[in-house]
Parts: C-alpha cells; sequence; structure tokens
C-alpha cells in the first residue's frame, strides 16, 4: 500500500513518540509511512545537547541500506566527523552506504528536522545484468 493521501494537517494531529534512550535517541513524528516498501516522512526532535549517531552507542559514523534526505527545520547540529555546525535550512541527500555522522544538536535550542527515507526497490539478477549491459 503505497503512502496515504493526507491534506494540510497540522503537525500536531502527528502522534510524537517518545524514544526509550532520552540521550541518544530523538523524539519522533511519523507524517506519512508505505508499510509495503517502509519509505517514511518523519520529524526529528533532538533536545539540547543531545548527541547520536553510531552503532550501539559507539561514537562512530552511521550508514543503512536506504536514500536519506534531512531538512533542518529549526536550532542546529554539529557533525563530529566533519567538525561543523549545519543551521536551520541546510539540507543533505545521502545515498544508501554513505557514513554520517555522529551529531550533537546544538547546546541551547536543540535541533529540528524533517527526513525522507526511501529504500530501493529490489531488482532480480535479469534487470541488473540489462543496466550494466
Amino acid at each position: 500500500m503505497p503512502k496515504p493521501t493526507i491534506e494540510f494537517s497540522p503537525v500536531d494531529n502527528f502522534a510524537l513518540s517518545e524514544p526509550a534512550d532520552t540521550k541518544k535517541d530523538a523524539s519522533t513524528r511519523i507524517l506519512s509511512k508505505d508499510e509495503e516498501t517502509g519509505d517514511k516522512t518523519l520529524i526529528l526532535y533532538h533536545p539540547k545537547g543531545q548527541e547520536w549517531g553510531g552503532e550501539n552507542g559507539i561514537d562512530c559514523q552511521a550508514k543503512h541500506d536506504y536514500w536519506e534526505e534531512v531538512l533542518i527545520l529549526k536550532g542546529s547540529l554539529y557533525d563530529k566527523t566533519l567538525q561543523k555546525i549545519f543551521t536551520a535550512n541546510s539540507y543533505c541527500c545521502r545515498p544508501p552506504g554513505m557514513l554520517h555522522g555522529p551529531w550533537i544538536a546544538d547546546p541551547e535550542h536543540g535541533c529540528e528536522e524533517i527526513v525522507w527515507i526511501r529504500h530501493q526497490p529490489e531488482k532480480d539478477e535479469d534487470t541488473l545484468q540489462r543496466a550494466l549491459e
């Protein structure tokens, strides 16, 4: 089933999930989700000074098997690897497998970002072979 049709709605109408570990996980509002593909659009709310990224709490870079686009709506974040601050209206587009992060949310304002996650369709061997020819 594809993502649902939603007319303009206040963001507060979407459930806010509180993380189990508020020191490294953001609160989340899922705005839309395709149950079949896993594609989704969500808003992440990182509290002031929150550190996240990496795996199992280890301070390392993250990577995943889907396309990820991020737009910072409010506040900012500090990318520890790039040693750079990204502020509101900063955008990124990350392909599957790209290493990124870890981060620290702005110590005074936190960071609010909208995230689009898009999974690549699976290709059979014949389709893949034709694409390589």
